[in-house]
């Protein structure tokens, strides 16, 4: 099958895809979901999330852009290997 064929000869950029999307759901959505993207202080004085903050939203969703880009660039332009025939005389 050609997605296992892809999956197999691709597995570095496909561990990176699924760790970026699980970074972001775990790290980068919450904290959106939570403060937003503004420069509001939290409770303890500091930001959140927005241009003075952690970055963690907008770093990770970044990641997920480029990377998912890069993986199905790369599913597009894969052509799997032919077997060669073996004519034995």
């Amino acid at each position: 099958m050609l997605l296992t064929e892809f999956l197999s000869s691709n597995i570095g950029w496909t561990v990176n895809l699924i760790l970026t999307w699980v970074m972001f759901w775990v790290y980068g959505f919450p904290v959106w979901r939570d403060y937003g993207y503004s420069d509001k202080l939290n409770p303890e004085g500091g930001f959140d999330s927005g241009p003075n903050g952690s970055g963690v939203a907008v770093i990770s969703l970044g990641l997920i852009v480029s990377c998912t880009a890069i993986w199905t660039s790369q599913l597009l332009a894969f052509k799997p290997e032919q077997k060669e025939e073996s004519n034995v005389d």
